[in-house]
């Protein structure tokens, strides 16, 4: 007797949590905002973890602008701080679009710069695959190691 009712109540108890759990989600669902990011765009960071002493009337949500170096993935981007070029891998949902027309005076190099290190030639000798990092290539920097990172095929 004492067992049915226990299995009774467990039943009961994970219909209730089953529902609340629908429940949470779609409130959840509603507030989302999926936003995709290009490198070059600019973005605001969310500062919730750190601001604990502060009052939250007087905290400060967002910090930034700062600059989207690269998509890492469709949910994680990678994004750069500041003109010394610290970089940060963060989640979307710790990002906010940027509007308005301020320019940071770095963020045109700091483009540029991500999408020279993505841009690599490749070149095959024997069964090693060499990324060559320093362009222009000639026959010389093949030849010599020290410009190129070998990784085995």
């Amino acid at each position: 007797m004492i067992r049915q009712n226990m299995q009774h109540a467990h039943e009961v108890a994970r219909y209730h949590l089953a529902a609340a759990a629908k429940r949470q989600k779609e409130g959840y669902d509603v507030k989302l905002s999926f936003h995709t990011y290009k490198p070059g765009d600019y973005v605001w960071y969310s500062t919730e973890i750190g601001q604990l002493s502060t009052t939250p009337k007087l905290r400060v949500p967002f910090e930034g602008p700062f600059l989207v170096i690269r998509a890492l993935t469709n949910l994680t981007y990678q994004i750069q701080l500041d003109r010394s070029g610290t970089t940060k891998v963060v989640h979307h949902n710790k990002l906010k679009p940027c509007q308005g027309n301020k320019v940071l005076k770095w963020a045109k190099g700091a483009v540029a710069k991500a999408g020279a290190e993505k841009l690599r030639v490749v070149v095959c000798c024997f069964r090693y695959l060499f990324t060559v990092r320093d362009l222009p290539i000639c026959s010389s920097m093949i030849l010599n190691l020290n410009f190129v990172t070998p990784a085995i095929i």
